[in-house]
């Protein structure tokens, strides 16, 4: 029996040709690490920036609420000065008057964010500036035995501790390169020398 011999048949090699550049796997890799980078990196960014934001926002209402103070301080201080040169019971009018109607001044803004985030009103505070102005504000203590040497305490424990105040609130003001226009206190004028006591030389 004839048995026909078969060919076989050869294998057919086909040969696809790598498009120039990365392969497929690896592109995709590299552009998913990218993606992910840049997500990373924006998703930072934007929690930087909305911090330094709050940062500066938060400072502004601390300026602002320093800057009405610094208004109290300063008021007070020239009060006081109008009475340097007067007799004793004119200088403790003076320091009541003050004590009336300037002091104590209103830390509210600054307590709060004390209390409810150390972290930023230290990165807003950093100097110490702004803690010194209200820590020598709550340490404001007078003597109240009524005896002239008490008085004359009073009259300079208060005087030096409103220039101290005012020293320290105009740090913060420079440091933070805030604008700064003092406006006397209604209570000033109340307080103001009469023209004939400006005109016997008692201011």
């Amino acid at each position: 029996m004839f048995i026909p011999q078969v060919t076989p048949i050869q294998p057919i090699n086909v040969v696809v040709q790598q498009p120039p550049g990365l392969p497929v796997w690896i592109a995709t890799l590299f552009a998913a690490a990218v993606g992910a980078v840049f997500g990373i990196g924006s998703s930072l960014l934007t929690e930087y920036l909305k911090h330094r934001l709050r940062v500066r926002k938060v400072g502004r209402q601390l300026g602002k609420e320093l800057m009405r103070n610094m208004d109290q301080v300063g008021s007070g201080a020239r009060i006081l000065n109008y009475a340097k040169q007067k007799k004793i019971e004119d200088k403790t009018d003076a320091v009541w008057f003050v004590r009336a109607n300037l002091l104590p001044v209103n830390s509210e803004r600054y307590d709060h964010i004390s209390s409810a985030d150390t972290d930023l009103m230290y990165e807003i505070d950093e100097s110490k500036n702004l803690n010194q102005f209200y820590s020598l504000a709550k340490s404001i203590a007078f003597v109240d035995s009524g005896s002239d040497q008490a008085e004359r305490h009073n009259f300079m424990r208060l005087n030096v501790t409103l220039d101290s105040m005012a020293f320290w609130g105009r740090k913060f003001i420079e440091e933070h390169r805030l604008k700064y226009v003092p406006v006397e206190s209604t209570a000033e004028n109340a307080y103001e020398l009469t023209e004939e006591e400006k005109r016997r030389g008692l201011e």
